[in-house]
């Protein structure tokens, strides 16, 4: 069984859409499990529609955001999965072939310790948008991979496949620390340091919706947009990021360093 785990507030044409594009799965032992967060568009009514018993909707308040669905969706999947099933933590704002979830789940077969990123290519570029980084945790500086070998020690959760039984090694996310931006960054530089890797194959790739991504430019954010949960450059989370991440002897070069990019 494979369990793709992704979360929605009120997205409901884009939620609707990529439970649509899972219907033409070539894999079809899957379930979706479905982080409802507050919605008032009906959301989950219509993935319901559309996936019927292969969903499940789990629901929050408007105030999980992505690190504290995934973490609820962890604690779902430590009840009620079975220890050898498969998991894709996933966005929503994205295009998957129809062979997508039969091939991570093929390459992540055999694999030990691994956790296995979707490479992403924008859909106005053509770019690569995500892949596995290098991330040193002495100076808090990450490079991206943008060619083979594709390995890391660090990912996002865009599109991340994995085993039950090694996220319960992996454990649950921060939401409180670092409820949206970076939670993903967290949770797998700390399976790496339980000796795990992050993958990524050519064989494996999908299209990122890069419009839907959130404002990365700090020039363009105002004060109050700068300390929001929706702010990647959020001074407050970055820290706890660097607490979390960095050994307590470096915390003041990594503190310093981050501090002058705002």
């Amino acid at each position: 069984m494979l369990y793709v785990v992704t979360a929605s507030h009120n997205r409901k044409a884009i939620t609707a859409e990529f439970a649509k594009r899972l219907t033409k799965s070539s894999c079809q032992d899957y379930k979706l499990l479905l982080v409802d967060d507050g919605s008032t568009d009906g959301t989950a009514e219509a993935v319901q529609k559309i996936l019927q018993k292969r969903a499940i909707i789990l629901y929050g308040n408007g105030n999980l955001w992505w690190g504290g669905a995934l973490h609820k969706a962890y604690k779902w999947l430590c009840e009620n999965a079975d220890s050898d099933d498969f998991v894709l933590f996933s966005n929503d704002d994205v295009i998957y072939a129809s062979d997508y979830l039969s091939k991570g789940i093929d390459l992540l077969s055999g694999q030990k310790k691994k956790l296995l990123l979707g490479l992403a290519y924008s859909d106005r570029t053509g770019q690569l948008f995500d892949a596995p980084i290098e991330w040193d945790c002495s100076i808090a500086e990450g490079k991206k991979r943008t060619c083979p070998p594709w390995r890391g020690n660090c990912a996002s959760t865009r599109s991340l496949f994995f085993r039950v039984e090694d996220m319960k090694q992996i454990g649950g996310f921060h939401p409180i620390l670092l409820p949206h931006y970076l939670s993903d960054y967290e949770w797998t530089i700390r399976a790496c340091k339980k000796g795990y890797e992050v993958i990524s194959s050519e064989k494996l790739y999908y299209t990122m919706l890069e419009a839907e991504t959130g404002n990365r430019d700090r020039k363009q954010l105002s004060l109050r947009q700068l300390f929001s949960k929706k702010s990647n450059m959020n001074p407050i989370y970055r820290l706890s990021f660097l607490c979390l991440t960095v050994p307590i002897w470096n915390w003041g070069k990594a503190f310093k360093r981050q501090l002058q990019r705002l």
